[in-house]
Order: C-alpha cells, then sequence, then structure tokens
C-alpha cells in the first residue's frame, strides 16, 4: 500500500489503473471514505480519455458498489447505470461483466423497494448466466434465490416457491460445496410452504435445514 502511495505522489501522470488498484487496496483495509475519492480520480481520467473503454465501465461499477455498501442507493443506481450506457456505447461483448452490472442494478432496485425493476434486472441476469453456465451452476443458483428474494417481496409466494426449488435443485447435486446456501435455501422454502399452508413440506424442509445447519454448525 506504502509503495503503491509514493508511486502516485512521484509519478506525474499516474494512470488510472494505479489509482483504481490504490483504491481498491484502501477499500479493502477498511478506509472507505478515503478510498472513493481515490476511485473518483481513475474515473476521471478514463473520462477525460478521447475514447473510453472497458476500464471505466468497471471503475463505475466498483463506485457503484462502494456507494451499495454505504448504503448510497441513489448514487449507486447512477454509477451502475452509468457503467451500463458506457458498456453499450463500446459495444462490449463480456456476459460475465453484464451480468454483474444487472445483477448490482437489481440489488439497489430493491433495496429502493422497486421490486418490478428489481426483477427485471435480476431476470436479465440470470439469462445471461444461463447462457455463460451449466445449467447445475451454482451462480444460476444464486441467481434464482435472488428473485425469489425480490419475488416474494411482491407477494407473489408460487413464483418464490419455484425460484426457491430450482436453486435448490443445483445446490443439492453438490451439497458440500454449497453447504451455507443449501442451508438458506431450505429454510426459505420451509418458510414458504408454511405460508402457502403446505405444512407436510415444510416440515420436512425445515428439519432438513436444521440437520444441514446442524453438520456445518456443530454445537460448541
Amino acid at each position: 500500500l506504502k509503495d503503491c502511495q509514493e508511486l502516485l505522489e512521484n509519478d506525474a501522470y499516474p494512470s488510472s489503473e494505479a489509482y483504481h488498484w490504490y483504491a481498491t487496496m484502501r477499500y479493502i483495509k477498511g478506509e472507505r471514505l478515503a478510498a472513493y475519492p481515490i476511485l473518483q480520480k481513475a474515473i476521471d481520467i478514463e473520462l477525460g480519455q478521447e475514447k473510453p473503454n472497458e476500464n471505466l465501465v468497471n471503475y463505475l461499477v466498483k463506485k457503484g458498489h462502494f456507494d451499495r455498501v454505504n448504503r448510497s442507493y441513489r448514487s449507486a443506481l447512477s454509477n451502475y447505470n452509468q457503467g451500463l450506457s458506457v458498456y453499450q456505447e463500446l459495444g462490449l461483448e463480456d456476459d460475465n461483466l453484464l451480468s454483474l452490472i444487472y445483477n448490482n442494478l437489481g440489488i439497489v432496485y430493491r433495496r429502493l423497494d422497486e421490486y418490478k425493476k428489481a426483477e427485471d434486472k435480476v431476470l436479465q441476469s440470470l439469462e445471461i448466466k444461463k447462457r455463460i453456465f451449466p445449467a447445475n451452476h451454482p451462480a444460476i443458483a444464486a441467481s434464482l434465490m435472488a428473485l425469489a428474494n425480490v419475488q416474494s417481496r411482491m407477494g407473489e409466494l408460487p413464483a418464490t416457491i419455484s425460484s426457491n426449488e430450482k436453486a435448490r435443485a443445483i445446490y443439492v447435486q453438490n451439497p458440500e460445496a454449497n453447504k451455507v446456501n443449501l442451508i438458506l435455501v431450505s429454510f426459505n422454502l420451509a418458510l414458504n410452504y408454511a405460508k402457502n399452508k403446505q405444512q407436510d413440506k415444510a416440515e420436512w424442509m425445515a428439519d432438513n435445514a436444521l440437520k444441514l445447519a446442524e453438520s456445518h454448525y456443530p454445537p460448541q
């Protein structure tokens, strides 16, 4: 961190990448307030270029993440949308990055209680993941759980159950590698079934989730 700081101070024309990594290191150390203006310098350098590149998209997405962690959701929304606009203007073809942007937009819209917009963005992220990952990939299950979260807040119980069931079906294929998420989605389904008056399913799922949790978090 000190070497990076000295490099920036001694370089008359530091690169945006140098500011970006310095901001990232400050952020990781917990110096969030210090990291924000440093990252903005990286963004300003890229905005000053004759033609922006993918770096600008990545920096805007990271700035949105900083905002989201700080609960500055409107600012996060602005940065994510600006990143998406630059992505589209450049005609980039990075499905992982695009899926990340849509996923982050979904998270922010959910935090802002704009559930329909959140659902649309999560679905866009999910469709990209279905295109680039195998059908049983945990990344798809994670998006399905995010979708279920939004659907639950919208009061769409059958859709919530369906999304959680699909996510769980993926996680049970490799339970050891996905045990925490398997526990979480199983507890969610137990609650969903109980709310839907499917008591037998609710009790079975709750027992299953509890056994998984006990095996993963043994008593001290």
